[in-house]
């Protein structure tokens, strides 16, 4: 859903720029397609990942974000806690770039 509002309060976070991300909550918005997306550069990632993937020790570092959505004609979403809600969803594609897609329901408003 286009133009969204993503409320988010940082709690902790390991990537670059994040100390200003605690002082204050920020916000995202959704594009036409229903998409934000918020890079954190040189986030932490510890470990590793061999070639044929016997060995995976590779983890990220995932931000203590505190979220709710809010879209016209949609109830709020419930608090989000990222960190906790999605840990070990990480996708590792290739050198210095890791994804993590959060995807999120609402429930229409009630018709009155």
């Amino acid at each position: 859903m286009r133009r969204a509002r993503i409320d988010i309060k940082c709690g902790l976070g390991f990537y670059e720029g994040s100390e200003v991300d605690r002082e204050r909550p920020f916000e995202l918005r959704t594009d036409a397609n229903g998409m934000a997306v918020r890079q954190c550069r040189k986030n932490w990632c510890v470990g590793t990942q061999s070639g044929f993937r016997f060995t995976d020790t590779y983890v990220v570092y995932i931000p203590r974000w505190y979220s709710r959505v809010f879209a016209d004609g949609y109830e709020p979403s419930s608090l989000l806690d990222v960190c906790e809600d999605y840990r070990g969803k990480v996708r590792h594609e290739g050198s210095q770039n890791d994804r993590l897609p959060v995807q999120i329901a609402l429930t229409k408003n009630a018709e009155r």
